[in-house]
């Protein structure tokens, strides 16, 4: 149901519609899929605090931490080394709209444009960010969104794919809307089609359009029909992830004290 937008209750109220898509009587198959992927879920509220002098990583870390670890069925032992956090917070607290200019201008992605910063998936840590102040806390609304985010977490943090390069990004995009955005079309023609064209539009934010048209076409047919919890690009070297700046994203997300950052190319903060 609509909520008044933004503030602590309407945090709260996202974060049960999150745990009930996650852990109840109705818990959506596919986002439990992809949970199970993850050592620990946690579902945290709020905008963290973070003191003068905080660096960026941990600033990163705090918009990670805390929250409440929920029963996800079916996922292996509790490892807080692999965990995912989803954070409902009011994204009115920061600046988006300069977020997503500042990635933009570097040739980064910030989905802020693309879906008026309603959700984020940023790394690391593996987080996806809610906003209380753009989302209604709806099964409908919050399973779209969760969906489209944690496949972005799925393919990044737990399979590897490079989000910062186009043919990765694209494959993910087309993964992302199939389980999103287009999965309520009956007809598989027309989930296809939908998951085609929301892929080019969002590839498009960093890439031009011709390369993200060109990235979709190329990896479309394998990454439509592969599972959504495996790598259809194949294995990929394993990277060590140190100061990206996705963290610098997170860090002003948490932290509006922080001075204006300047990120690098291939920023892992996406739609």
């Amino acid at each position: 149901m609509p909520l008044e937008k933004g503030g602590q209750s309407a945090d709260h109220a996202l974060a049960d519609a999150v745990r009930a898509l996650l852990t109840g009587e109705d818990a959506d198959p596919g986002l439990v899929a992809h949970a199970k992927l993850f050592g620990t879920t946690r579902v945290a509220t709020g905008v963290p605090h973070c003191p003068a002098g905080t660096s960026v990583e941990e600033a990163a870390v705090r918009l990670a931490s805390g929250g409440d670890a929920i029963p996800v069925a079916g996922a292996p032992p509790s490892d807080d080394s692999s965990s995912i956090t989803i954070r409902c917070m009011d994204c009115s607290k920061f600046d988006v709209g300069r977020m997503s200019s500042e990635l933009e201008s570097e040739g980064s992605h910030s989905e802020a444009r693309a879906s008026a910063g309603r959700a984020f998936f940023t790394s690391p840590p593996p987080t996806v960010l809610l906003c209380s102040d753009k989302l209604e806390a709806s099964a409908r609304t919050v399973r779209e969104v969760l969906a489209h985010e944690m496949q972005h977490a799925v393919d990044f943090s737990r399979l590897g794919i490079d989000l910062g390069d186009c043919n990765g990004l694209a494959c993910s995009e087309v993964r992302a809307a199939l389980g999103a955005e287009c999965a309520g079309h009956y007809m598989a023609v027309m989930r296809r089609s939908c998951a085609y064209e929301r892929a080019v539009m969002a590839t498009a934010v960093i890439f031009q359009r011709k390369f993200a048209k060109a990235c979709v076409d190329r990896v479309f047919n394998k990454c439509i029909s592969a599972p959504l919890t495996q790598n259809p690009l194949g294995p990929t070297p394993q990277r060590t992830i140190a100061a990206t700046p996705a963290a610098k994203a997170a860090a002003a997300a948490a932290c509006p004290l922080f001075e204006p950052f300047v990120p690098e190319q291939g920023s892992q903060t996406r739609r």
